[in-house]
């Protein structure tokens, strides 16, 4: 005769869903303890994701194309709010490290971050790259075996495989830069020929990088055709295929709820799907913004999801991504021209923004750093607010937010 067990078990996978996912979280554990069939019925995403909407109280919303693994989900959701989840630290690495600047850009490779560029003055603009090692805490500053920086600021950086690609940027004076490369394995820097439709050099635009593909969009660039100098501020779009021989652009011909043009803002890879946050534009940034929008490449096609709540900040932020979850810290207040130092989460499965507390003292507010995630932590550098900003923070984040730690152990016993 059957034990009680296999005879649930055999009742359709459908029924079986419904049964577990009535259940508490710590319910389905200890079920999943019972036999093998029961475990393999405990790790289901239909079950967790049942546990996720009740629990949780989601509301449907469009929210964005990203699988999502339910179970983990639900624990991230829990960390989020348990009393140390997130903890600002004040880092002192040792080495060369780098003069006070902004608008430079970081890209993590590995357990490295490289910063490139930036600047302290208008006047005063970097052609220097320095590694940040996050294990060990040192800084090098590096002087590549061929090629060299210019001396830019208000460029864009990706990475993909070991390469650092670079686009854009402005001397201070009068030149924007294209495209170029610097090679973390070679150590090399390249000034790169490129093919097909080559995007106008800009500053202060955002790019990302889904799989071999580097995707740019607005920014701007100076106008000085005419008698007097013009600001022209964009929102066209490219991608770079870097694995043509030579590297190839192509115009992306938009569609949908295309963002108004803007610079400052950021764009990030979640998955397979682009995210846009923010932004400003105008002489006096007379337009500013706190939206977000998602882009599908497959389609070409931009969406304005419904979001509930808000991050209010525009410009120059700080801005990650970790699992289904988009972080940004400080930037322009999108009500004065102040800056901030307060830190927001975008939930893209339930899309809403909550506002975050972290534990000890909170970096000063600025805007124009560069921020990049090494496993769970991120790490900031730099910085503007008033003047070039020097110094190294760490945020902290519960292991489960980068998915490095197994939801099981995160699971609140009365959840």
């Amino acid at each position: 005769m059957a034990t009680p067990e296999f005879q649930f078990l055999e009742l359709p996978s459908l029924v079986l869903e419904v049964v577990l996912g009535s259940l508490s979280a710590p319910d389905v554990l200890q079920a999943g303890a019972v036999c093998k069939g029961l475990h393999a019925l405990s790790q289901n995403n239909g079950v967790w994701k049942r546990i996720s909407k009740r629990y949780l109280k989601l509301k449907p919303s469009l929210g964005i194309s990203k699988p999502v693994r339910w179970g983990q989900y639900y624990a991230q959701r829990l960390a989020m709010v348990r009393e140390g989840a997130f903890k600002w630290q004040a880092n002192k690495p040792t080495g060369d490290v780098p003069t006070k600047r902004y608008q430079h850009t970081g890209s993590a490779v590995g357990a490295k971050i490289y910063y490139i560029g930036g600047q302290e003055l208008p006047e005063k603009r970097f052609n220097d790259i320095y590694t940040f090692d996050t294990e060990t805490m040192t800084v090098s500053k590096l002087t590549p075996a061929s090629g060299t920086p210019p001396r830019f600021a208000r460029h864009s950086a990706v990475t993909i495989g070991t390469t650092v690609y670079l686009f854009g940027g402005f001397d201070g004076v009068s030149q924007h830069f294209h495209l170029a490369a610097y090679e973390t394995d070679t150590n090399a820097w390249r000034v790169l020929e490129v093919g097909g439709s080559i995007p106008p050099s800009r500053t202060n635009h955002a790019a990302a990088a889904i799989d071999t593909r580097m995707y740019i969009f607005g920014g701007m660039y100076k106008d000085t055709s005419g008698n007097n100098d013009k600001l022209v501020f964009l929102n066209d779009m490219y991608f770079l295929d870097s694995t043509s021989n030579p590297p190839r652009w192509t115009f992306v011909d938009q569609r949908g709820d295309v963002p108004a043009p803007r610079c400052g803002h950021r764009l990030l890879a979640l998955g397979s799907r682009l995210v846009l946050f923010g932004g400003g534009c105008g002489e006096q940034w007379d337009m500013k913004y706190s939206d977000v929008h998602v882009f599908n490449p497959e389609t070409n096609t931009w969406l304005r999801p419904k979001i509930q709540g808000q991050a209010p900040v525009c410009t120059f932020t700080v801005a990650f991504v970790l699992g289904v979850f988009l972080f940004v810290f400080g930037g322009q207040s999108l009500h004065d021209n102040n800056l901030t130092n307060e830190l927001y989460v975008l939930d893209t499965v339930s899309m809403e923004w909550n506002k975050l507390h972290a534990q000890n003292t909170y970096p000063s507010p600025r805007d124009m750093a560069s921020g990049n995630v090494v496993d769970s932590n991120m790490h900031m550098f730099g910085g503007y607010c008033g003047s070039a900003i020097d110094n190294f923070f760490m945020l902290q984040m519960d292991p489960i937010l980068g998915g490095t730690r197994h939801p099981k152990t995160t699971l609140l016993p009365n959840a």
